[in-house]
């Protein structure tokens, strides 16, 4: 890799967010064993952010070389400029090498920065492996359900309200409708004498639509 050696203080040294790596205590007790033994064998690797440096690779050694006692490490500095999904694809290969990385938590990472699934190349885990049916337009597709989603719960809501507005005692009975393509369908009133007996009703009202769903999708 090339980049430049530099003395850096740990002080001055962020986490990376792109890091799907889970630390091990025993593992770290361990490596500060190591690292008091042999010294820092392999220099971390970072790279420029704003007045301080990002790490990319080697952040358990960065935190026990302190817990042993350091307040400065050596370390190697990409100096090229890069973006987040060739960043979180070399954080996370370096990482890989070691086997601490799981699948799920690179998923999680790529979703909690909308990092580009079309983009990521992990050798361990192919995009293929990780995203089978995921893209960018997939991601969009996505959202666009979720708010599709906010605003039938909104619909519910406002209707709800409006039947609560005509009923002589609301207390006496549940009120539930039918939502089809975002448009309310059906009104179903309960009478409500006990908790158990609301239950029971409401269940068996499922069972008959579910039903008349099963019966019309049949025919």
């Amino acid at each position: 890799m090339n980049g430049k050696i530099i003395e850096v203080d740990i002080s001055r040294l962020n986490e990376n967010e792109l890091s799907a790596n889970k630390e091990d205590s025993m593992v770290f007790e361990r490596l500060k064993k190591e690292l008091q033994k042999w010294g820092m064998v392999e220099l971390p690797v970072v790279v420029k952010d704003g007045e301080r440096y990002r790490i990319i690779a080697g952040h358990h050694r960065v935190r026990a070389w302190k817990a042993i006692g350091h307040d400065t490490v050596k370390a190697v500095v990409i100096e090229r400029n890069i973006d987040k999904e060739e960043e979180f694809n070399l954080v996370n290969n370096l990482n890989l090498i070691k086997g601490d990385t799981s699948k799920g938590e690179i998923i999680k990472k790529v979703r909690q920065h909308k990092l580009n699934p079309e983009k990521i190349d992990l050798f361990r885990y192919p995009t293929s492996q990780l995203f089978p049916r995921l893209s960018a337009e997939d991601i969009k597709t996505k959202d666009d359900e979720q708010k599709r989603l906010a605003k039938i719960n909104e619909l519910t809501l406002a209707i709800a309200k409006e039947i609560a507005k005509v009923m002589v005692d609301e207390k006496d009975e549940l009120v539930s409708f039918l939502v089809v393509r975002d448009k309310a369908c059906a009104v179903i009133r309960i009478p409500f004498k006990s908790g158990k007996v609301a239950r029971e009703r409401s269940s068996h009202i499922k069972e008959l639509i579910k039903k008349a769903v099963k019966e019309a999708g049949a025919e």
